[in-house]
């Protein structure tokens, strides 16, 4: 088990998994300022199955010096068998159970953060004792404070007794939204009786805030997920480049891939816009273009003037 460090290095800054955002080409450029990646949460079915889209999504870039795979499940066959095959074929340097997704169409097929409810505590005691067992790899856990209820302190517990590596804790309820902010004091409470290095997650805006959130609380990371979008720069202490040629990065980067449609041009182009004054109204005129090419130039144009 990693206890004095998450996967030897000290204090990471991840880039916390964002379903249809961290796609391998954003990845991949956050990556090079720095980030520890981990795909966008994967069925453990479908890597098994070799589904095609499943595939792609845990497709590892060469900047993605540590980079971790985070997995959907609720099977403990399926569980042993993608650690297996995820090994045997050397495709990441860490694995991640996912507890933490509120949506409604996975929670209510017992996946993700419904996995936190107490009535499911055997269930995930007997996932994470195969999980860290079965796995030479570091195998770690995403999870939130809670589903409806606050049962953290349980389940670090069972997490501790299982020989679970990390936990990146995200503080708030799956059934909290957005508005509501994130309970930072929880990660101290987690800090003080785990033996398990915690990241925190949740409402983290800057690399500045990362490190006062390291410093204050105790954590030995920081996962940052929604501040990360269209700002792959945040996880260095200074941006140094434009946030046009970033963006031009980003766009080379989904060149040539089955990424480089419109769906995935709209989302990140109006990511890189979404700090300007203007950022609705470019959404509106985003959503109205229907060629890659009109949706780039018009990108570039909106971050050159600024």
């Amino acid at each position: 088990m990693i206890k004095v460090s998450v996967l030897g290095l000290k204090n990471p800054l991840i880039l916390s998994p964002l379903a249809e955002i961290t796609i391998p080409p954003f990845r991949r450029i956050c990556a090079e300022f720095g980030a520890v990646t981990i795909s966008e949460m994967t069925y453990a079915k479908g890597i098994l199955y070799k589904d095609p889209k499943s595939l792609r999504r845990i497709t590892r870039a060469k900047t993605e010096e540590k980079y971790g795979i985070q997995l959907l499940t609720n099977s403990p066959d399926d569980l042993v068998n993608t650690i297996e095959l995820i090994e045997s074929e050397n495709l990441s340097d860490f694995i991640e159970l996912n507890l933490g997704c509120p949506k409604p169409k996975i929670t209510n097929a017992g996946l993700g953060a419904y996995l936190l409810t107490v009535q499911n505590h055997i269930l995930l005691k007997e996932l994470l004792e195969i999980g860290s067992t079965s796995s030479k790899l570091p195998f770690a856990l995403k999870i939130r404070a809670g589903f409806n209820e606050i049962t953290y302190p349980e389940v670090i517990k069972i997490a501790e007794k299982a020989g679970v590596s990390f936990i990146t804790f995200h503080s708030r309820l799956a059934t909290d939204n957005y508005q509501i902010s994130a309970k930072w004091g929880y990660w101290e409470q987690a800090v003080k009786y785990s033996t398990i290095p915690i990241i925190a997650n949740g409402d983290i805006r800057s690399y500045d805030h990362a490190c006062q959130v390291i410093n204050q609380f105790g954590v030995k990371g920081v996962a940052i997920g929604r501040s990360a979008r269209g700002n792959p720069q945040i996880f260095q202490k200074k941006p140094q480049l434009s946030s046009q040629y970033v963006y031009d990065r980003l766009v080379q980067y989904m060149e040539n891939t089955e990424y480089y449609n419109l769906f995935n041009l709209r989302v990140q182009s109006s990511d890189f816009l979404k700090h300007f004054r203007y950022a609705a109204n470019a959404r509106k005129n985003i959503l109205l273009m229907n060629k890659p090419r009109e949706i780039i130039e018009y990108t570039r144009e909106m971050l050159g003037e600024h």
